[in-house]
């Protein structure tokens, strides 16, 4: 079972990002690309469940999970890109990519 601390840092805003130590997407999905990678399946699988996951962060209410999700600290509203987010709601909608023909394009 893999522990994970809630970071000490605060969420992204404009005077923390100009501070520094926000949690911004990119912090995020870094974080969930190590949980995916720590995991015990196949990693495409894992790395796919894990954006999926991560999806469910920005803003709105705590979901029930584990592991990142129950981190509250990871629940603010970022700024991810519209690619990112487009390839993330055609995978949920059952588009598997590949390097020659990627979702989100």
């Amino acid at each position: 079972m893999m522990t994970i601390a809630a970071p000490s840092a605060t969420v992204a805003g404009d005077a923390d990002r100009a501070a520094g130590g926000a949690i911004t997407d990119h912090t995020q999905m870094a974080l969930f690309t190590a949980e995916a990678l720590l995991g015990n399946g196949d990693p495409v699988d894992e790395l796919r469940n894990a954006y999926l996951r991560w999806q469910q962060t920005p803003g709105g209410a705590l979901p029930s999970g584990s592991g990142l999700l129950a981190v509250l600290e990871l629940h603010s509203p970022t700024a991810p890109g519209s690619t990112c987010l487009s390839a993330l709601w055609a995978t949920r909608e059952g588009a598997r990519g590949t390097t020659k023909d990627p979702v989100g394009r």
